[in-house]
């Protein structure tokens, strides 16, 4: 049982950190656009050999292979960010399923039986 609600701990914790997680790689993305936009100025306004051009294009590879992970992250990000726009109330009710589960976990762990009828069981002497 305690498995089950790690599970919907984790699910409820993915929709409440999604636009966090959007926020970031948004962020990182600008960031890569910037240094594209500088490789490609460099490229643009500067006097290089062959080697130096070839060092340019490298790193602008590199900046363009990131950016695409990036968008590809997104991409499947938005599924998650737009499950979570249309079912703005599953979290709250998420977190209400997780507390009421836990409660009634903890009312089994120290659940305690006494015995109504016979006295002469174990259970009867415990009570005591």
């Amino acid at each position: 049982m305690v498995e089950i609600i790690e599970k919907i701990k984790a699910f409820a914790e993915i929709l409440s950190t999604i636009d966090d997680e959007w926020s970031q790689l948004h962020q990182q993305l600008q960031q890569c656009d910037l240094e594209s936009s500088d490789l490609l100025h460099e490229i643009e306004l500067s006097k290089f050999n062959a080697c130096e051009g070839y060092l340019l294009a490298k790193k602008l590879q590199e900046v363009r292979r990131r950016r695409r992970e990036i968008k590809n992250t997104q991409e499947i990000l938005q599924c998650i960010k737009d499950f979570a726009g249309n079912n703005k109330n599953l979290a709250i009710a998420l977190y209400k399923l997780i507390k009421s589960m836990e409660e009634k976990l903890e009312i089994q762990q120290s659940r305690v039986y006494v015995p109504r009828v016979r006295q002469d069981i174990k259970l009867a002497r415990e009570a005591i």
